[in-house]
Order: structure tokens, then C-alpha cells, then sequence
């Protein structure tokens, strides 16, 4: 779901999506979804099958996940095998809105899309985009998100914070995490994302003619890690076709390298994309702890009076408990809410109120600490500001 592809590059993929149903360009809806001729997916911005890629974005992200491989010439995608669905819904500027992003997912699921890549997002929350989402988890796809790139809470960004969206940071060339990174609850984890290599798309305005001669050219931001996780996702379903979007997930969840705090945390999710681990791991139940939201509530003076958490508790547990330490770097801990035994998958975990459990500081670290039926200790932590 992005800005075109250019099918006519070399190096393109080399299985692109056919619509089954529908007889190329007799102008006729064969298939009665609302779209005529839509042999390979869709251009919501012109509402046509016009893919061109005047801001060669899609092509660079389509590349990543499946350039061709064994022909001698640029790069090979992660998964060159995979069927490329484009869906086209930002300009020529990278421009979009929510109702095209809305309505690229449902298309994309309703066409039977498995894996999901968005690329794109801002400083708003969209309840379209956001039913977007929940609608393609339910309907049993992944929705592979990019977290954004302004260093921010992403908390405030849609629809990378959507629940049931894997969003996906970025570390930079020296395998720390970027600082342009966008961080917080609903963070995945981290993929590679500084001077990625890819396609040129040969209508991209953006670069120089020599570059779009050459064919490939390299670019930052995690809006290039984002691809690398959901070709990951792709190559675990061919490997196990039976598998959920929330198994997918979780595997690569757990199969992820653990960076900055022990467990999952606000900065680098549940750490960096590790592609071979999560192709050689079972399918056995995982553990996985994540904050996915943290909403602040006022009263009618516009006062902070509670910030009520949402997260991700699933897998084998005994319980667990929600604590806070006061401060960025704080020395101890206190359990706030708990112990819990159910399940809980991306939902309201507790209600946490000022006055009783987070007075005295505007900064804090909230952690999920979990024990398992081994005895064993789990956690995941991220960062609180409040309000002033």
C-alpha cells in the first residue's frame, strides 16, 4: 500500500498479483468488486490501474521484499518468490489521507492479501485507518506498519499505533537505534533502515536522470525497515501456511535480538529483526509482552487525573504485574496494578491514577513483569511523560 510500482524495471518482482476474476481491459467489473480492470490491484488516488511511480517509493519498498534474484544484475528482495499486490494510494509528493489508506487495506484484504506492507503514516489518529487494521487482523492478515521517522511517541502517530499493526523501527548504520526513530507503546521491534539499497523507479522525479538510469539508488528511514519484517512474514507463511498472523507475528516477535532492556521496551521494540531465527524457530507457544497504548485523562479543568494502559500479555504465564519506578532511569520499582492471570492481546490491561500510584514526578518507566509456569521472569518497559 503505497505509490506506485514500476512493473517495467529489470529488477522488479517477478510475481506480480492477477486478479482471477477479472478479464483484462474489456472495461467490464467481472468480478463485481467495485473496480473495473483491476487485473493487479488498484490506483485509489485516479481510481484506475495506473501504477505509475512518480515518487518512486513503492518501487524502493516493493524491491526490498522481492526484487528478482540469480539475473545477474542489482540486488535480490528478501523473499523473491513473493506475489507483489500493488495498491496505490500516495502522489507524486508522497501524499496521502486516511480514507485512501482505509480503503487500500480493505482492498488488499478483501483480495486476499496475507502480509500487508504500509509504509506511510503522520501525526494524526485515524478511526478509518485504525478499522482498517482490526479488520484485516480479523479477517487473518498482517499489517506491517512503519513507526515514523520524527522521534516521537508514536503514541500521537497513525496508523503505526494501531492496534493489531506491527509497527517497525529503524537502527542505523552502526546497528544502534536511529534517532529519528519513532518509539513508544505499539512498537515491534527494529529493522535496518540507513542507506538501504533498492530499486529506481524509471518515472521517479526525485532523483537525477543519471540515477534513474543506473536503476537503484539508496535511501533512509523505517519506511525501508518496514519491508524487511513483512518479506520476513512472508517467508515464514510459505514455510508454514497454517500458521495465524498472530502466530507470524509472535515469532518474529520472539526470534527478534534483544536490544537495550531485557525484554520488550519503548526505544527498540522487542529488538532487531532476526530474519534466519525466525525462519528456524517452531511454532511453539510464545510469550509476549508489550505496552500497545498509554492514554492520558483529564478532568473538566484540563488536569491529568489517570492514564489508563493497554498491552499485550499472551502466551504461557503464572500472572503479572504492572510496576513503575519514578524517572527516566529509576532505582526501584513498585507493583501499581496486578496480579493479572488472563490473557490480554493488544486491549485495556488498568486504569492508573495520579493521586494514588504516579505522584510526584511527570517522568516514569511502567513495566509488565510477568513470571512464567517455569518460575521464570518476563518483562517489558517503556517510558511515561505526563503532561505538565
Amino acid at each position: 500500500v503505497d505509490s506506485g510500482l514500476d512493473m517495467t524495471h529489470p529488477d522488479a518482482p517477478q510475481y506480480i498479483w492477477k486478479n482471477p476474476k477479472e478479464v483484462a481491459g474489456n472495461g467490464i467489473d467481472d468480478d463485481n468488486d467495485g473496480f473495473i480492470d483491476d487485473i493487479n490491484g488498484w490506483n485509489f488516488l485516479n481510481e484506475n490501474h495506473d501504477f505509475t511511480d512518480i515518487r518512486g517509493h513503492g518501487t524502493f519498498v516493493a524491491g526490498i521484499i522481492a526484487a528478482k534474484y540469480n539475473n545477474g544484475i542489482g540486488i535480490a528482495g528478501i523473499n523473491p518468490g513473493a506475489v507483489i499486490m500493488p495498491v496505490k494510494v500516495a502522489d507524486e509528493e508522497g501524499v496521502t489521507d486516511s480514507l485512501a489508506i482505509y480503503r487500500g487495506i480493505n482492498y488488499a484484504v478483501d483480495h486476499g492479501a496475507k502480509v500487508i506492507n504500509v509504509s506511510l503514516g503522520g501525526r494524526t489518529i485515524s478511526k478509518l485507518e485504525q478499522q482498517a487494521v482490526e479488520r484485516a487482523h480479523a479477517m487473518g492478515a498482517l499489517v506491517v506498519i512503519a513507526a515514523g521517522n520524527s522521534n516521537e511517541s508514536l503514541v500521537s502517530f497513525g496508523p503505526s499505533s494501531a492496534k493489531h499493526g506491527l509497527a517497525v523501527g529503524q537502527i542505523d548504520y552502526s546497528g544502534t537505534r536511529s534517532t529519528v526513530s519513532n518509539w513508544g507503546p505499539n512498537l515491534g521491534l527494529v529493522a535496518p533502515g540507513e542507506q538501504i539499497y533498492s530499486l529506481c523507479s524509471k518515472d521517479n522525479k526525485h532523483v537525477l536522470p543519471s540515477i534513474r538510469k543506473a536503476g537503484y539508488y539508496k535511501q533512509d528511514g523505517t519506511s525501508f525497515s518496514t519491508p524487511m519484517v513483512a518479506a520476513t512474514a512472508s517467508l515464514i507463511w510459505a514455510k508454514n501456511p497454517h500458521l495465524t498472523s498472530e502466530q507470524v507475528a509472535d515469532i518474529i516477535l520472539a526470534t527478534a535480538t534483544d536490544m537495550d532492556e531485557i525484554g520488550w521496551d519503548g526505544m527498540t521494540g522487542a529488538g532487531l529483526l532476526n530474519a534466519s531465527a525466525a525462519l528456524r524457530a517452531g511454532v511453539d507457544e510464545k510469550l509476549i509482552l508489550m505496552f500497545t497504548n498509554l492514554r492520558v485523562n483529564y478532568d473538566t479543568r484540563d488536569e491529568v487525573i489517570s492514564v489508563d494502559v493497554d498491552g499485550t500479555a499472551r502466551g504461557e504465564f503464572k500472572e503479572f504485574t504492572i510496576e513503575a519506578g519514578k524517572g527516566k532511569n529509576p532505582g526501584r520499582f513498585e507493583t501499581i496494578a496486578g496480579p493479572f492471570q488472563k490473557q490480554y492481546n493488544c486491549e485495556y490491561i488498568a486504569r492508573l491514577y495520579i493521586k494514588e500510584v504516579l505522584r510526584g514526578s511527570t517522568e516514569w518507566v511502567l513495566r509488565i513483569k510477568a513470571v512464567d509456569d517455569n518460575g521464570q521472569e518476563h518483562s517489558a518497559s517503556t517510558l511515561l511523560t505526563l503532561p505538565k
